[in-house]
């Protein structure tokens, strides 16, 4: 599997684990789905998250090759994923 699909997903669980920390602190989850998993249990946004960016990783491993296309849609997912942990970081050590 290619670099980019292991960092997507590794960039999603850690917006999960930090997303659950930061509403632990007092934040408040804009995304809806999530808020409301999390609500009922950690474990149930974790294998939402799973579920979903797995699924997008098992349908572009072998097309992230062949497609530019989609080796952009990957590396733009990426840098938003980036961008929104180091927001969580910085949420971290405000909330903290």
């Amino acid at each position: 599997m290619d670099g980019s699909l292991w960092l997507l997903l590794f960039l999603n669980l850690a917006d999960i684990t930090l997303t659950k920390y930061l509403v632990d602190l007092g934040a408040f989850e804009l995304n809806p789905i999530i808020r409301h998993l999390l609500a009922v249990d950690f474990l149930w946004a974790l294998l939402f998250k799973i579920l979903i960016v797995g699924l997008f990783v098992f349908l572009t491993r072998g097309a992230i090759r062949e497609s530019s296309l989609v080796r952009r849609t990957v590396n733009i997912a990426n840098a938003f994923f980036v961008m929104l942990v180091i927001y969580q970081l910085i949420g971290v050590v405000y909330l903290s």
